[in-house]
């Protein structure tokens, strides 16, 4: 009669099985362990009377959104509100006007020029032409071009100007309205000469003058008068 082996023993082979790898009886604990397709759920880490729970369905996933735009480079420049105008007061400039010299002694010519707001009426602008026929000594230039921007740097502040002409001069003006429909340009302090444009408007007419000062003088010197009425 054969006597059982003590269950100490059985647990000793599985082990060395386990580490071999080999032998018959660790070929059928391999299969036995094995888990075949349709596992019953007591061999898939569940309890014997317990059954598998559906899987949870996958929420729907949100569309692709489209690419952001790119942002316009000038939007920060952009105010939702526009700034009032800050130049008001030499708007009696505004307008296209004729120019004629009234100098008998100096140039002879004849133009036209206009002041137009630009920049949303935060700038005022001169552009001119000149008459072809002009006649004037040689020291005048006929054929002169130049640019002039009043603008004010901050609200409350006094208005400047920028001047700009063909023969490289640049003139920085500080402006002042002595009357309503009056303005002087007197440009800035420096080493050499200063300048003063004035813009008068007499009912119908406009009139101008262009005047120059030497360092260390007190008068003025007229250099151009012109006069005319808006066209």
């Amino acid at each position: 009669m054969l006597r059982a082996r003590p269950k100490k023993d059985a647990l000793a082979r599985i082990f060395r099985c386990v580490g071999l790898q080999k032998g018959p009886v660790c070929k059928a604990l391999k299969m036995h362990s094995a888990s075949p397709p349709n596992t019953p759920s007591h061999q898939q880490g569940l309890r014997p009377n317990e059954e598998a729970q559906p899987r949870p369905t996958p929420l729907p996933r949100a569309p692709p959104q489209p690419p952001a735009r790119r942002a316009d480079c000038h939007a920060h420049h952009r105010s939702p509100h526009r700034q009032p105008r800050p130049l008001v007061r030499p708007s009696f400039l505004e307008g296209t006007w004729e120019a004629k010299t009234t100098d008998p002694s100096g140039p002879q010519t004849s133009g036209r020029y206009t002041f137009v707001r630009e920049l949303d009426g935060h700038i005022l602008a001169r552009h001119a032409t000149t008459d072809p026929g002009c006649k004037a000594p040689a020291s005048f230039d006929c054929k002169h071009g130049d640019l002039l921007y009043l603008f004010g740097n901050a609200p409350g502040q006094p208005l400047q100007a920028i001047y700009f002409d063909n023969e490289g001069h640049t003139l920085h003006y500080d402006i002042t309205t002595p009357t309503p429909t009056s303005v002087i340009f007197l440009s800035q302090p420096g080493p050499g000469p200063r300048f003063r444009l004035t813009y008068e408007r007499k009912g119908p007419l406009m009139s101008g003058k262009f005047q120059m000062r030497m360092p260390g003088a007190g008068d003025w010197h007229s250099y151009l008068e012109w006069s005319g009425g808006e066209v």
